[in-house]
């Protein structure tokens, strides 16, 4: 996300830390619990912290879903 749109537009930007239901059945879940190893492709991946490289933690990544009839919608955003 370019950081002009966060600055010219931050009374309509709400950061999520924790589940947050924003509709009847319509879930923001910024963090899953990591019951099993990652992967060993992800191992591979890396991000940007401060001056240099470290493998990557997947703690920006942000899940909605959605709930009905008793069936799950899982959509997953990667934020870079």
């Amino acid at each position: 996300m370019d950081s002009k749109i966060a600055e010219n537009h931050s009374n309509r930007l709400i950061f999520v830390d924790k589940n947050l239901e924003i509709s009847p059945g319509m879930f923001l879940i910024p963090d899953i619990e990591r019951k099993f190893p990652i992967p060993s492709n992800n191992q591979i991946l890396f991000e940007g912290k401060e001056d240099k490289m470290i493998k990557d933690e997947f703690k920006h990544e942000l899940f909605m879903v959605l709930e009905k009839n008793n069936n799950l919608t899982v959509f997953f955003w990667l934020w870079t």
